[in-house]
């Protein structure tokens, strides 16, 4: 019984971290395809106003 607690408590320990860890992994991968999606709109404005001469 003691062991299935301690097992418990150690697991409980973690479980905010796992979170953290998680949600950092996934704001990461969403800011990474933003910052990738304004570069090629950058990128495409920029041909633009190559195109017009500006």
């Amino acid at each position: 019984m003691y062991t299935i607690f301690s097992i418990f408590a150690s697991l409980a320990y973690l479980v905010p971290i796992i979170i953290v860890v998680t949600w950092m992994i996934i704001t990461l991968t969403f800011h990474r395809k933003q910052i990738e999606q304004n570069n090629r709109i950058i990128e495409l404005l920029e041909k633009s106003n190559e195109k017009k001469g500006v």
